[in-house]
Protein backbone atom coordinates (compact mmCIF):
# COMPACT_ATOMS: atom_id res chain seq x y z
CA UNK A 1 0.00 0.00 0.00
CA UNK A 2 2.80 2.38 0.91
CA UNK A 3 4.61 1.32 -2.23
CA UNK A 4 1.63 2.38 -4.34
CA UNK A 5 0.99 5.64 -2.44
CA UNK A 6 4.44 7.19 -2.78
CA UNK A 7 4.49 7.39 -6.61
CA UNK A 8 1.00 8.83 -6.54
CA UNK A 9 2.07 11.51 -4.03
CA UNK A 10 5.20 12.27 -6.04
CA UNK A 11 3.19 12.57 -9.20
CA UNK A 12 0.78 14.98 -7.53
CA UNK A 13 3.71 17.07 -6.33
CA UNK A 14 5.13 17.23 -9.85
CA UNK A 15 1.76 18.32 -11.22
CA UNK A 16 1.50 21.07 -8.58
CA UNK A 17 5.04 22.27 -9.39
CA UNK A 18 4.31 22.34 -13.11
CA UNK A 19 1.12 24.28 -12.42
CA UNK A 20 3.03 26.84 -10.36
CA UNK A 21 5.59 27.24 -13.13
CA UNK A 22 2.80 27.74 -15.63
CA UNK A 23 1.24 30.40 -13.41
CA UNK A 24 4.46 32.14 -12.33
CA UNK A 25 6.29 32.17 -15.67
CA UNK A 26 3.97 34.56 -17.52
CA UNK A 27 4.05 36.88 -14.55
CA UNK A 28 7.85 36.82 -14.39
CA UNK A 29 8.12 37.35 -18.13
CA UNK A 30 5.70 40.22 -17.88
CA UNK A 31 7.74 41.77 -15.05
CA UNK A 32 10.93 41.57 -17.13
CA UNK A 33 9.12 43.07 -20.10
CA UNK A 34 7.85 45.97 -17.98
CA UNK A 35 11.41 46.77 -16.95
CA UNK A 36 12.87 46.93 -20.42
CA UNK A 37 14.03 50.22 -21.95
CA UNK A 38 11.04 52.47 -22.60
CA UNK A 39 10.15 53.90 -25.96
CA UNK A 40 10.37 57.68 -26.20
CA UNK A 41 6.58 57.87 -26.55
CA UNK A 42 5.98 56.10 -23.21
CA UNK A 43 4.66 58.47 -20.48
CA UNK A 44 7.34 57.30 -18.01
CA UNK A 45 10.20 57.77 -20.49
CA UNK A 46 13.15 59.87 -19.27
CA UNK A 47 15.67 61.09 -21.83
CA UNK A 48 18.78 60.47 -19.72
CA UNK A 49 18.13 56.87 -18.65
CA UNK A 50 20.94 54.74 -20.07
CA UNK A 51 19.73 51.41 -18.67
CA UNK A 52 16.57 49.86 -17.25
CA UNK A 53 16.11 46.38 -15.75
CA UNK A 54 14.27 44.18 -13.29
CA UNK A 55 17.22 43.64 -10.91
CA UNK A 56 20.23 45.70 -9.75
CA UNK A 57 22.70 43.41 -11.50
CA UNK A 58 25.06 46.03 -12.95
CA UNK A 59 28.47 46.57 -11.40
CA UNK A 60 30.22 49.95 -11.17
CA UNK A 61 32.33 49.25 -14.31
CA UNK A 62 29.09 48.42 -16.16
CA UNK A 63 27.48 51.68 -15.03
CA UNK A 64 30.39 54.00 -15.82
CA UNK A 65 30.72 52.37 -19.25
CA UNK A 66 27.05 53.11 -19.96
CA UNK A 67 27.48 56.75 -18.91
CA UNK A 68 30.89 57.32 -20.53
CA UNK A 69 30.98 60.17 -23.08
CA UNK A 70 31.78 60.44 -26.75
CA UNK A 71 34.80 62.72 -27.25
CA UNK A 72 34.63 65.00 -30.30
CA UNK A 73 37.87 66.58 -31.47
CA UNK A 74 38.53 69.46 -33.83
CA UNK A 75 39.75 68.54 -37.31
CA UNK A 76 42.79 70.72 -36.54
CA UNK A 77 43.62 69.10 -33.18
CA UNK A 78 47.44 69.46 -33.12
CA UNK A 79 48.11 66.04 -31.60
CA UNK A 80 46.11 64.35 -34.37
CA UNK A 81 47.81 66.48 -37.04
CA UNK A 82 51.22 65.50 -35.60
CA UNK A 83 50.22 61.81 -35.61
CA UNK A 84 50.24 61.47 -31.82
CA UNK A 85 46.98 59.51 -31.53
CA UNK A 86 44.73 57.66 -30.69
CA UNK A 87 43.52 59.99 -27.97
CA UNK A 88 43.36 60.39 -25.02
CA UNK A 89 46.75 58.95 -24.10
CA UNK A 90 47.45 56.36 -21.43
CA UNK A 91 48.88 57.84 -18.23
CA UNK A 92 52.71 57.57 -18.28
CA UNK A 93 52.63 55.42 -15.11
CA UNK A 94 50.03 53.05 -16.56
CA UNK A 95 50.23 50.28 -19.17
CA UNK A 96 50.49 51.63 -22.74
CA UNK A 97 47.69 50.98 -25.20
CA UNK A 98 47.15 50.97 -28.95
CA UNK A 99 43.74 52.57 -28.24
CA UNK A 100 42.71 55.81 -26.60
CA UNK A 101 42.35 55.55 -22.81
CA UNK A 102 39.86 57.31 -20.52
CA UNK A 103 40.01 56.89 -16.73
CA UNK A 104 37.24 57.05 -14.15
CA UNK A 105 37.15 57.56 -10.39
CA UNK A 106 34.19 57.84 -8.01
CA UNK A 107 34.49 60.85 -5.72
CA UNK A 108 31.15 60.88 -3.81
CA UNK A 109 28.57 58.24 -2.95
CA UNK A 110 25.07 58.85 -1.55
CA UNK A 111 24.10 55.61 0.22
CA UNK A 112 20.61 54.16 0.41
CA UNK A 113 19.03 54.18 3.91
CA UNK A 114 20.12 51.39 6.23
CA UNK A 115 22.87 49.86 4.07
CA UNK A 116 26.54 49.25 4.72
CA UNK A 117 29.14 51.44 3.06
CA UNK A 118 30.49 50.50 -0.35
CA UNK A 119 33.66 48.46 0.03
CA UNK A 120 36.92 49.78 -1.38
CA UNK A 121 37.96 49.54 -4.18
CA UNK A 122 34.43 50.44 -5.19
CA UNK A 123 34.65 48.83 -8.64
CA UNK A 124 35.02 45.43 -6.92
CA UNK A 125 31.91 45.68 -4.70
CA UNK A 126 29.28 43.40 -6.31
CA UNK A 127 26.52 45.20 -4.37
CA UNK A 128 27.42 48.73 -5.49
CA UNK A 129 24.03 49.26 -7.19
CA UNK A 130 22.04 47.98 -4.21
CA UNK A 131 23.92 50.24 -1.77
CA UNK A 132 24.03 53.44 -3.83
CA UNK A 133 21.25 55.98 -4.44
CA UNK A 134 23.45 58.31 -6.54
CA UNK A 135 27.13 58.99 -7.03
CA UNK A 136 29.59 61.35 -8.67
CA UNK A 137 32.18 59.97 -11.04
CA UNK A 138 35.02 61.83 -12.70
CA UNK A 139 36.21 60.90 -16.18
CA UNK A 140 39.84 61.83 -16.78
CA UNK A 141 41.51 62.50 -20.12
CA UNK A 142 45.31 62.58 -20.17
CA UNK A 143 47.32 64.15 -23.01
CA UNK A 144 51.07 64.12 -23.24
CA UNK A 145 51.06 67.76 -24.29
CA UNK A 146 48.95 70.92 -24.13
CA UNK A 147 49.58 72.74 -27.42
CA UNK A 148 49.16 76.47 -28.08
CA UNK A 149 49.08 79.47 -25.78
CA UNK A 150 50.94 78.77 -22.49
CA UNK A 151 51.67 75.24 -23.70
CA UNK A 152 53.08 72.61 -21.35
CA UNK A 153 53.71 68.87 -21.06
CA UNK A 154 51.21 66.68 -19.18
CA UNK A 155 47.61 67.78 -19.58
CA UNK A 156 45.01 66.15 -17.31
CA UNK A 157 41.42 67.18 -18.09
CA UNK A 158 38.27 66.27 -16.12
CA UNK A 159 34.53 65.90 -16.68
CA UNK A 160 32.32 65.15 -13.67
CA UNK A 161 29.08 63.17 -14.05
CA UNK A 162 26.27 62.81 -11.50
CA UNK A 163 24.50 59.45 -11.86
CA UNK A 164 21.30 58.33 -10.09
CA UNK A 165 20.59 54.62 -9.49
CA UNK A 166 16.81 54.62 -9.29
CA UNK A 167 14.46 52.00 -7.85
CA UNK A 168 11.08 52.93 -9.32
CA UNK A 169 7.62 52.43 -7.83
CA UNK A 170 6.95 49.76 -10.45
CA UNK A 171 9.84 47.70 -9.08
CA UNK A 172 12.27 48.44 -11.90
CA UNK A 173 15.85 49.72 -11.67
CA UNK A 174 17.33 52.55 -13.73
CA UNK A 175 20.66 54.21 -14.37
CA UNK A 176 20.03 57.91 -15.04
CA UNK A 177 22.48 60.67 -15.91
CA UNK A 178 21.45 63.86 -14.05
CA UNK A 179 24.36 66.30 -14.42
CA UNK A 180 27.46 66.81 -16.52
CA UNK A 181 30.11 69.32 -15.46
CA UNK A 182 33.09 69.70 -17.77
CA UNK A 183 35.88 71.48 -15.92
CA UNK A 184 37.73 74.15 -17.89
CA UNK A 185 41.17 75.62 -17.27
CA UNK A 186 41.26 75.19 -13.51
CA UNK A 187 38.61 77.78 -12.59
CA UNK A 188 35.22 76.72 -11.21
CA UNK A 189 33.46 79.72 -12.75
CA UNK A 190 34.48 78.55 -16.25
CA UNK A 191 32.94 75.08 -15.78
CA UNK A 192 30.57 73.97 -18.53
CA UNK A 193 27.64 72.55 -16.59
CA UNK A 194 24.55 70.85 -17.99
CA UNK A 195 21.78 70.03 -15.50
CA UNK A 196 19.69 67.31 -17.12
CA UNK A 197 16.07 67.60 -16.13
CA UNK A 198 13.28 66.46 -18.46
CA UNK A 199 14.69 68.13 -21.56
CA UNK A 200 15.81 66.37 -24.72
CA UNK A 201 19.35 64.97 -24.60
CA UNK A 202 21.18 62.51 -26.83
CA UNK A 203 23.08 59.65 -25.22
CA UNK A 204 25.87 58.81 -24.77
CA UNK A 205 26.54 62.46 -24.02
CA UNK A 206 29.00 64.12 -26.40
CA UNK A 207 31.87 66.23 -25.06
CA UNK A 208 33.61 68.71 -27.32
CA UNK A 209 37.40 68.66 -26.83
CA UNK A 210 38.94 72.10 -27.19
CA UNK A 211 41.59 72.29 -29.89
CA UNK A 212 45.10 72.01 -28.48
CA UNK A 213 44.05 72.85 -24.90
CA UNK A 214 41.68 69.87 -24.42
CA UNK A 215 39.11 71.42 -22.06
CA UNK A 216 35.74 69.72 -22.55
CA UNK A 217 32.16 70.95 -22.99
CA UNK A 218 28.82 69.09 -23.34
CA UNK A 219 27.06 68.94 -26.70
CA UNK A 220 23.55 68.06 -25.55
CA UNK A 221 22.04 67.22 -28.94
CA UNK A 222 25.27 66.02 -30.60
CA UNK A 223 24.92 68.50 -33.46
CA UNK A 224 28.56 69.63 -33.39
CA UNK A 225 27.64 73.23 -32.50
CA UNK A 226 28.05 74.74 -29.03
CA UNK A 227 24.86 76.60 -28.04
CA UNK A 228 25.03 78.58 -24.75
CA UNK A 229 21.91 78.09 -22.63
CA UNK A 230 21.20 74.78 -24.35
CA UNK A 231 24.39 72.71 -24.16
CA UNK A 232 25.27 74.51 -20.91
CA UNK A 233 22.40 75.75 -18.72
CA UNK A 234 24.13 76.82 -15.47
CA UNK A 235 26.13 80.08 -15.09
CA UNK A 236 25.61 80.61 -18.80
CA UNK A 237 27.45 83.93 -19.15
CA UNK A 238 30.48 82.59 -17.30
CA UNK A 239 30.72 79.15 -18.90
CA UNK A 240 33.86 78.78 -20.99
CA UNK A 241 32.14 76.95 -23.84
CA UNK A 242 34.57 75.50 -26.37
CA UNK A 243 37.14 78.07 -27.50
CA UNK A 244 39.23 76.40 -30.18
CA UNK A 245 40.91 79.75 -30.90
CA UNK A 246 42.37 79.83 -27.37
CA UNK A 247 45.20 77.58 -28.48
CA UNK A 248 46.28 80.13 -31.07
CA UNK A 249 46.52 82.95 -28.53
CA UNK A 250 43.12 84.71 -28.43
CA UNK A 251 42.42 84.89 -24.73
CA UNK A 252 40.96 88.19 -23.49
CA UNK A 253 37.30 88.47 -24.45
CA UNK A 254 34.20 89.56 -22.53
CA UNK A 255 32.60 86.16 -23.03
CA UNK A 256 32.01 83.32 -25.42
CA UNK A 257 30.98 83.93 -29.01
CA UNK A 258 30.39 81.50 -31.87
CA UNK A 259 33.51 82.57 -33.78
CA UNK A 260 35.63 80.91 -31.08
CA UNK A 261 34.50 77.37 -32.02
CA UNK A 262 35.36 75.38 -35.13
CA UNK A 263 32.89 72.99 -36.78
CA UNK A 264 33.20 69.28 -35.93
CA UNK A 265 33.34 66.36 -38.39
CA UNK A 266 31.91 62.92 -37.42
CA UNK A 267 35.21 61.21 -38.32
CA UNK A 268 36.85 62.88 -35.33
CA UNK A 269 34.69 61.29 -32.65
CA UNK A 270 36.24 58.91 -30.14
CA UNK A 271 33.57 56.51 -28.88
CA UNK A 272 33.23 54.84 -25.46
CA UNK A 273 33.48 51.05 -25.09
CA UNK A 274 30.53 49.01 -26.33
CA UNK A 275 28.03 47.82 -23.74
CA UNK A 276 25.41 45.08 -24.15
CA UNK A 277 23.24 46.80 -21.52
CA UNK A 278 22.76 50.16 -23.25
CA UNK A 279 19.27 51.53 -23.89
CA UNK A 280 19.17 52.61 -27.52
CA UNK A 281 16.27 54.60 -28.94
CA UNK A 282 17.06 55.58 -32.51
CA UNK A 283 15.90 59.16 -32.59
CA UNK A 284 17.64 59.92 -29.30
CA UNK A 285 20.91 58.18 -30.19
CA UNK A 286 24.08 60.25 -30.45
CA UNK A 287 25.25 58.48 -33.61
CA UNK A 288 27.08 55.60 -31.98
CA UNK A 289 26.88 53.75 -35.26
CA UNK A 290 28.64 56.49 -37.24
CA UNK A 291 31.79 55.42 -39.03
CA UNK A 292 34.86 56.88 -37.38
CA UNK A 293 38.61 56.61 -37.93
CA UNK A 294 39.26 57.09 -34.20
CA UNK A 295 37.15 54.10 -33.04
CA UNK A 296 36.64 53.27 -29.35
CA UNK A 297 38.72 54.17 -26.32
CA UNK A 298 39.44 51.96 -23.32
CA UNK A 299 37.91 52.74 -19.94
CA UNK A 300 40.14 52.13 -16.91
CA UNK A 301 39.81 52.84 -13.17
CA UNK A 302 42.06 55.71 -12.08
CA UNK A 303 42.47 54.35 -8.55
CA UNK A 304 44.81 51.66 -9.82
CA UNK A 305 47.35 54.19 -11.14
CA UNK A 306 50.30 54.81 -8.81
CA UNK A 307 52.59 57.77 -9.47
CA UNK A 308 55.98 56.53 -10.68
CA UNK A 309 59.44 58.10 -10.54
CA UNK A 310 60.46 57.99 -14.20
CA UNK A 311 58.13 60.60 -15.71
CA UNK A 312 60.22 62.90 -17.88
CA UNK A 313 59.89 65.82 -17.93
CA UNK A 314 58.31 67.72 -15.03
CA UNK A 315 57.08 64.93 -12.82
CA UNK A 316 56.07 67.39 -10.07
CA UNK A 317 53.71 69.26 -12.39
CA UNK A 318 51.88 66.05 -13.31
CA UNK A 319 51.73 65.04 -9.65
CA UNK A 320 50.22 68.41 -8.71
CA UNK A 321 47.47 67.99 -11.33
CA UNK A 322 46.73 64.46 -10.13
CA UNK A 323 46.47 65.71 -6.54
CA UNK A 324 44.24 68.64 -7.50
CA UNK A 325 41.83 66.45 -9.49
CA UNK A 326 41.91 63.49 -7.05
CA UNK A 327 43.31 61.15 -9.68
CA UNK A 328 45.10 57.94 -8.79
CA UNK A 329 45.59 55.42 -6.01
CA UNK A 330 44.76 56.55 -2.47
CA UNK A 331 41.81 58.77 -3.39
CA UNK A 332 38.78 57.07 -1.86
CA UNK A 333 35.22 58.36 -2.42
CA UNK A 334 33.42 60.22 0.36
CA UNK A 335 30.32 58.25 1.39
CA UNK A 336 27.22 60.02 2.73
CA UNK A 337 24.25 58.60 4.64
CA UNK A 338 22.38 61.92 4.73
CA UNK A 339 21.44 64.01 1.70
CA UNK A 340 21.52 67.20 3.79
CA UNK A 341 25.07 66.46 4.97
CA UNK A 342 26.10 65.82 1.36
CA UNK A 343 24.58 69.14 0.32
CA UNK A 344 26.42 71.03 3.06
CA UNK A 345 29.68 69.40 1.97
CA UNK A 346 29.34 70.77 -1.57
CA UNK A 347 31.74 73.70 -2.15
CA UNK A 348 30.41 77.08 -3.21
CA UNK A 349 31.53 77.40 -6.81
CA UNK A 350 34.17 80.08 -7.25
CA UNK A 351 33.95 81.43 -3.71
CA UNK A 352 36.60 81.96 -1.09
CA UNK A 353 36.14 81.34 2.62
CA UNK A 354 34.71 84.81 3.38
CA UNK A 355 32.33 87.32 1.74
CA UNK A 356 33.88 89.29 -1.11
CA UNK A 357 35.58 92.37 0.43
CA UNK A 358 36.46 95.51 -1.52
CA UNK A 359 38.09 98.79 -0.55
CA UNK A 360 35.68 101.53 -1.65
CA UNK A 361 35.77 105.26 -2.36
CA UNK A 362 32.39 107.03 -2.28
CA UNK A 363 33.09 110.68 -1.35
CA UNK A 364 35.23 109.13 1.43
CA UNK A 365 37.02 105.87 2.21
CA UNK A 366 35.07 102.73 3.12
CA UNK A 367 34.50 99.07 2.29
CA UNK A 368 31.86 96.96 0.58
CA UNK A 369 30.88 93.37 1.36
CA UNK A 370 29.18 91.08 -1.16
CA UNK A 371 27.62 87.71 -0.30
CA UNK A 372 27.13 84.71 -2.56
CA UNK A 373 25.30 85.63 -5.77
CA UNK A 374 22.06 83.87 -6.63
CA UNK A 375 21.98 82.85 -10.33
CA UNK A 376 18.77 83.91 -12.10
CA UNK A 377 18.86 82.72 -15.71
CA UNK A 378 21.71 84.72 -17.29
CA UNK A 379 22.32 87.16 -14.40
CA UNK A 380 23.17 87.06 -10.70
CA UNK A 381 21.38 88.71 -7.77
CA UNK A 382 24.01 89.67 -5.19
CA UNK A 383 23.27 90.94 -1.65
CA UNK A 384 25.67 93.80 -0.89
CA UNK A 385 26.42 96.15 2.01
CA UNK A 386 28.70 99.21 2.13
CA UNK A 387 30.23 101.16 4.99
CA UNK A 388 31.85 104.56 4.62
CA UNK A 389 34.05 105.06 7.68
CA UNK A 390 33.60 108.82 8.02
CA UNK A 391 30.93 110.06 8.48
CA UNK A 392 29.67 106.52 9.24
CA UNK A 393 27.34 105.88 6.31
CA UNK A 394 25.92 102.40 5.59
CA UNK A 395 23.82 100.89 2.82
CA UNK A 396 22.07 97.59 2.03
CA UNK A 397 21.50 96.78 -1.61
CA UNK A 398 20.65 94.15 -4.17
CA UNK A 399 23.04 94.11 -7.10
CA UNK A 400 22.34 92.57 -10.52
CA UNK A 401 25.51 91.47 -12.32
CA UNK A 402 25.75 90.03 -15.82
CA UNK A 403 28.82 87.94 -15.04
CA UNK A 404 31.08 86.65 -12.29
CA UNK A 405 34.23 85.86 -14.27
CA UNK A 406 34.31 87.84 -17.51
CA UNK A 407 37.15 90.28 -17.96
CA UNK A 408 34.55 93.08 -18.06
CA UNK A 409 30.95 92.96 -16.88
CA UNK A 410 28.21 95.50 -16.21
CA UNK A 411 26.10 95.78 -13.06
CA UNK A 412 23.30 97.80 -11.46
CA UNK A 413 22.29 97.94 -7.80
CA UNK A 414 19.41 99.46 -5.83
CA UNK A 415 18.81 99.75 -2.10
CA UNK A 416 18.67 102.01 0.90
CA UNK A 417 21.50 104.04 2.49
CA UNK A 418 21.70 105.75 5.86
CA UNK A 419 23.83 108.76 4.91
CA UNK A 420 24.30 112.50 5.01
CA UNK A 421 22.19 114.42 2.56
CA UNK A 422 24.59 116.10 0.14
CA UNK A 423 23.59 117.82 -3.08
CA UNK A 424 24.80 120.42 -5.52
CA UNK A 425 23.22 123.82 -4.96
CA UNK A 426 22.30 126.40 -7.57
CA UNK A 427 25.63 128.19 -7.12
CA UNK A 428 27.57 125.05 -8.09
CA UNK A 429 28.74 124.21 -4.58
CA UNK A 430 27.77 121.30 -2.34
CA UNK A 431 25.22 121.68 0.45
CA UNK A 432 25.45 119.18 3.32
CA UNK A 433 22.74 118.38 5.82
CA UNK A 434 24.67 116.82 8.76
CA UNK A 435 21.59 114.96 9.99
CA UNK A 436 21.72 111.49 8.43
CA UNK A 437 18.63 109.91 6.95
CA UNK A 438 17.64 106.88 4.88
CA UNK A 439 17.79 107.49 1.13
CA UNK A 440 16.92 105.39 -1.88
CA UNK A 441 20.22 104.72 -3.74
CA UNK A 442 21.08 103.42 -7.18
CA UNK A 443 24.42 102.58 -8.75
CA UNK A 444 25.54 101.36 -12.16
CA UNK A 445 28.85 100.75 -13.85
CA UNK A 446 31.37 98.12 -14.94
CA UNK A 447 33.76 95.75 -13.17
CA UNK A 448 37.11 94.62 -14.57
CA UNK A 449 38.31 91.23 -13.28
CA UNK A 450 41.70 89.59 -13.18
CA UNK A 451 42.35 85.93 -12.50
CA UNK A 452 44.68 85.14 -9.60
CA UNK A 453 47.07 82.20 -9.35
CA UNK A 454 49.46 80.78 -6.80
CA UNK A 455 50.29 82.29 -3.43
CA UNK A 456 48.87 85.72 -4.30
CA UNK A 457 45.41 84.20 -3.66
CA UNK A 458 46.27 84.18 0.05
CA UNK A 459 45.96 87.97 -0.03
CA UNK A 460 42.38 87.73 -1.29
CA UNK A 461 41.12 85.05 1.14
CA UNK A 462 41.38 82.30 -1.45
CA UNK A 463 39.36 83.96 -4.22
CA UNK A 464 40.20 83.08 -7.81
CA UNK A 465 39.61 86.63 -9.04
CA UNK A 466 40.28 90.21 -8.03
CA UNK A 467 39.00 93.32 -9.73
CA UNK A 468 38.36 97.03 -10.05
CA UNK A 469 34.88 98.59 -10.21
CA UNK A 470 33.97 101.99 -11.65
CA UNK A 471 30.43 103.24 -11.15
CA UNK A 472 28.06 106.16 -10.93
CA UNK A 473 25.99 106.43 -7.72
CA UNK A 474 22.90 108.46 -6.99
CA UNK A 475 21.02 109.16 -3.75
CA UNK A 476 17.35 110.06 -3.57
CA UNK A 477 15.16 110.73 -6.57
CA UNK A 478 16.66 114.05 -7.68
CA UNK A 479 19.68 112.25 -9.10
CA UNK A 480 21.05 115.14 -11.14
CA UNK A 481 22.00 116.96 -7.94
CA UNK A 482 23.93 114.19 -6.19
CA UNK A 483 25.49 111.87 -8.78
CA UNK A 484 29.11 110.95 -8.05
CA UNK A 485 31.85 108.57 -9.14
CA UNK A 486 32.68 105.52 -6.99
CA UNK A 487 35.69 103.21 -7.22
CA UNK A 488 36.25 99.78 -5.64
CA UNK A 489 39.20 97.42 -5.62
CA UNK A 490 39.54 94.03 -3.95
CA UNK A 491 39.20 90.25 -4.06
CA UNK A 492 36.24 88.23 -5.27
CA UNK A 493 34.16 88.19 -8.41
CA UNK A 494 31.63 90.80 -7.28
Amino acid sequence: MNHLTRPSTLGAGVMVLLSLIAVVSPSAAQSDSNCECLDSNHPDYKTAVVWRGSAPTLTLPDIVTLAAPILWYSTDEPLIVMGDFPLPHAHPCDDPSDKGVTYYQVTKIMLRPGVDEVTIPEQDDPNFFEKTANFTVRYYFYYREDVGMNSHVHDLEVAEFEIALNHTESGCYEVELTRVTALAHGTDWYSNELQIRSEFVRLPIVLFVEEGKHATCPDRNADGIYTPGYDVNVRINDAWGVRDVFGSGWLIAPGYNAAMSKPRHPRFKMLPPDSPHRCEIDRFSSSLRDTTDLTHYELRPANTVVMCDDVPPDREFLLSMMTKHKFGAGNEPTQFKSASVKKLAEPLVGYGKMPSINLRWDRALGISLAARGLPIEAIYLVPRATWIFQPGEVSFEGMLSTSASRFMGSYISVGAAYEEDKFRNDEGGVTTNPDKRWNFVTETGVKFRFRLKGKIRLLTLGYQFAGVRFGLRFSGFDSLKNGRLIVEIGGGVW
